[in-house]
């Protein structure tokens, strides 16, 4: 991962969600990384937030818009790619949400975010609740079978 460019706004100088760069931007020019009272930290967490807000809803228009200019062969191969993995990571390895973002992907840590803002962590814990309520039933059925 990039060091970020704008160390006073993270917890340290590696811990920057580069994908969100607006936000560092943001706060390195109305120097908000030194807070003086506990209103003026609300406020830059106030402001931040916006800021984040604003970054995540660009990042949706972006990838709207990128989906919508792929030709449909390119929009199949991306649906045949993600959904494969999805399958074989959450399904099949049975992998946390890091492990199939990191594991099967082969993403880095910025993915973590970008995964959330797509609601991939939702879907990842509905697919794995699925699971273990279907092993769940499977288990009483034999259960039931043997008495």
């Amino acid at each position: 991962m990039k060091k970020c460019p704008y160390p006073d706004c993270c917890i340290d100088e590696n811990t920057c969600p580069n994908e969100y760069k607006e936000v560092c931007i943001h706060m390195a020019e109305n120097n908000l990384g030194n807070p003086k009272s506990k209103e003026d930290v609300l406020q830059r967490l106030n402001d931040i937030g916006e800021k984040l807000q604003e970054a995540v809803e660009a990042r949706r228009q972006e990838m709207d818009a990128w989906w919508e200019q792929l030709p449909y062969d390119d929009k199949l191969r991306a649906f045949y790619s993600v959904v494969k993995r999805i399958y074989e990571g959450d399904v099949v390895d049975r992998r946390s949400y890091r492990g199939v973002l990191y594991g099967t992907f082969n993403f880095e840590a910025d993915s973590y975010g970008i995964g959330m803002e797509c609601n991939y962590l939702d879907l990842h814990n509905v697919i794995f609740s699925g699971l273990e309520n279907e092993e769940e039933t499977n288990s009483k059925e034999r259960d039931n079978e043997t008495e």
